[in-house]
């Protein structure tokens, strides 16, 4: 009778562990404060891309790399180039530096050229040549340039 007793017992301290594993979780203040301890891991991960002809870019602060092939297929990445190689250049001492690849953009499908713009220059780097192809000062005080 003893074991009968035991055994319900357990299955009964089972059954609770399960049902109590099953709840929502509530989220504290400090896990939906900007800032807070937990928020970057609750938050979304969202990434920059951009279209280089038909093959699809992530765009990241330092690296530009593939993420579809032309014909719309995921593909390895593959990195095209960095931060790094472009400020290597570039005369970073009298133009700047280029701090992030975010806002990159890729004017022509065919060439393998990137447009990009430092505090006092707008630039147009070929990353096959590892070479700046085009660039212009930037007017001082505006704040939209054509390309």
């Amino acid at each position: 009778m003893k074991i009968k007793h035991l055994i319900v017992a357990a299955v009964a301290l089972l059954i609770g562990t399960n049902a109590m594993a099953q709840t929502k979780k509530s989220f504290t203040l400090e896990d939906l404060m900007w800032g807070g301890n937990n928020y970057a891991n609750i938050m979304p991960k969202y990434y920059g891309t951009a279209f280089w002809g038909d093959r699809l870019l992530k765009l990241d602060v330092d690296e530009v790399s593939t993420l579809a092939s032309n014909k719309g297929k995921a593909e390895k990445p593959r990195v095209l180039f960095t931060t790094d190689q472009l400020n290597a250049a570039i005369d970073t001492a009298k133009y700047g530096k280029v701090y992030n690849l975010l806002y990159a953009q890729f004017p022509s499908g065919s060439k393998s050229e990137v447009y990009l713009q430092t505090s006092k220059l707008n630039l147009l780097y070929n990353w096959q040549q590892r070479k700046v192809v085009w660039s212009t000062e930037r007017t001082p005080g505006a704040y939209a340039n054509d390309m």
